[in-house]
């Protein structure tokens, strides 16, 4: 039963998280496909409970955490940041058994939407941020408060011929994501294009979201055994 309960819980968080993808990319035209936004709140760790309002946690927690919030993205920012979902993982039980995780265990793993981005942050018990908050620090520097759409990265694509006139809209796959070496936004587009039943070409363009300017693009052969 425990088992049924995790997955089923699981299953929930796709799903309310592929909603907010939807709701905030909606197609413009028949090329437009589906966004790849984060599918889970934090990585798979049990024993755990899922957290739907900042009310649930302790006072001080919300505290510190609306606190560094705010610093990050300043007063303006922080009013359009929503809360979508998280988990309160219990860290004792969790290290009292054999493990192998290699990383810091939070104590609330924490998703969050701000324009049309899902963002993440891990904290301790006592609510101070172990995995930092997955947005830019737009109070430090307000221009990375804004990103291009996806229809424009998708033309930045196009002219970088990533993106080309026989790519079909279902094998282009669209990511928003924050690069934390370079603290901002990207857009990462990757294009398949299906050779034969094991074997694809495969396209990425990834750009800075803020800009527009073209970071990195690369293209390379993919495999599959099945």
């Amino acid at each position: 039963m425990a088992c049924f309960r995790f997955w089923a819980a699981l299953l929930l968080a796709v799903l309310r998280a592929y909603s907010v993808s939807a709701q905030n990319y909606t197609a413009n035209s028949a090329e437009d496909s589906t966004v790849i936004a984060s599918l889970y709140c934090g990585p798979f760790i049990s024993p755990s409970k899922t957290v739907a309002s900042l009310s649930e946690l302790p006072d001080n927690v919300r505290y510190k955490l609306d606190s560094y919030i705010k610093d990050r993205l300043g007063e303006s920012a922080y009013s359009r940041v929503r809360f979508l979902e998280g988990r309160v993982v219990d860290v004792d039980s969790v290290l009292k058994r054999p493990n192998n995780y290699k990383w810091n265990i939070c104590s609330y793993y924490l998703c969050f939407t701000f324009q049309g981005a899902i963002a993440q942050i891990g904290l301790d018990r006592w609510g101070q941020p172990i995995n930092a908050l997955t947005l830019p620090d737009v109070r430090r520097y307000p221009e990375r408060t804004n990103w291009i759409s996806r229809s424009a990265a998708l033309q930045i694509a196009k002219r970088k011929r990533v993106v080309r006139k026989n790519t079909r809209p279902e094998d282009v796959y669209s990511e928003l994501s924050y690069a934390p070496e370079l603290g901002i936004m990207r857009w990462i587009m990757t294009v398949r294009q299906r050779k034969t039943d094991f074997a694809s070409d495969m396209r990425k363009i990834v750009l800075n979201a803020h800009t527009g300017e073209v970071l990195r693009i690369r293209k390379y052969e993919s495999h599959s055994n099945f």
